[in-house]
């Protein structure tokens, strides 16, 4: 083991206890994630020191400002210590804009991503000016100062947003009932109702012309009735004038 010097304030310590500290190095421990297969990588802030005696001790190198002198059993050891004393988040400075504001942005991201804006930070930038809400300088919102104060300040909100209806569901097909089977009759009385509306189409189409037809056919019938009924008359001259002539030739 190396003696490996470290900028930072561990370096200063000396002894753990009664036990001079003869070299340090990153401790290493297996990565957490089941993906790396157990891989061997160093965590950061924690050393390995090796003692006069030929021991070892794990040291926490603190927060860089403040000398810790916490001393683990093993790497984790120490990334436990780490985790609930140095590394826990700084509550970040406030932002300016009341909660209410603060909320309503979050909404209207949440909307956005939902329903899958790919500019989802100018579309809750539009939201927020339709509703009349303005940045601290009283300026419009757009898309970079939403997405500015949402991951500074909105990210910790927990929106619950209605249930989305989605699409309307498509219609159950009724299934159609099967008609029975009738004679075979019914199927010639179809036929012959197209048939007759055909009929009268034409009928309707050709009636001007046909009621004159009509009408000279009365014409004629009549003609030809007067005829008739001059006929008798007519052949009884014919046979007197046919005697007159015989007689005359005489």
């Amino acid at each position: 083991m190396s003696h490996t010097e470290h900028p930072t304030i561990t370096r200063t310590a000396t002894h753990v206890g009664d036990l001079q500290i003869i070299a340090v190095e990153p401790a290493i421990a297996p990565h957490p994630h089941p993906s790396q297969n157990g891989a061997l990588v160093p965590y950061k802030g924690v050393l390995r020191a090796l003692l006069e005696d030929g021991t070892e001790a794990f040291l926490c190198e603190g927060d860089g400002q403040v000398p810790c002198p916490h001393i683990g059993t093993s790497t984790l050891s120490v990334v436990a210590h780490r985790n609930g004393t140095h590394n826990r988040r700084q509550p970040r400075p406030s932002s300016g804009y009341p909660e209410a504001t603060l909320r309503r942005i979050a909404v209207e991201v949440a909307k956005a991503k939902r329903a899958g804006f790919r500019g989802h930070a100018a579309r809750a930038a539009q939201a927020l000016n339709d509703a009349g809400f303005t940045t601290l300088r009283g300026q419009p919102w757009d898309g970079g100062r939403v997405s500015h104060v949402f991951i500074g300040h909105c990210k910790g909100i927990r929106v619950h947003l209605p249930r989305d209806p989605g699409p309307p569901a498509p219609r159950k097909a009724v299934p159609a009932t099967p008609a029975k089977a009738g004679p075979v009759r019914s199927a010639r009385v179809t036929v012959l109702e197209r048939d007759d509306l055909q009929v009268v189409r034409t009928f309707v189409t050709i009636a001007p012309a046909l009621a004159k037809a009509l009408t000279r056919i009365a014409d004629y019938v009549q003609a030809v009735d007067a005829q008739a009924r001059l006929a008798p008359e007519v052949l009884e001259k014919a046979r007197r004038y046919d005697q007159l002539r015989a007689q005359l030739k005489d």
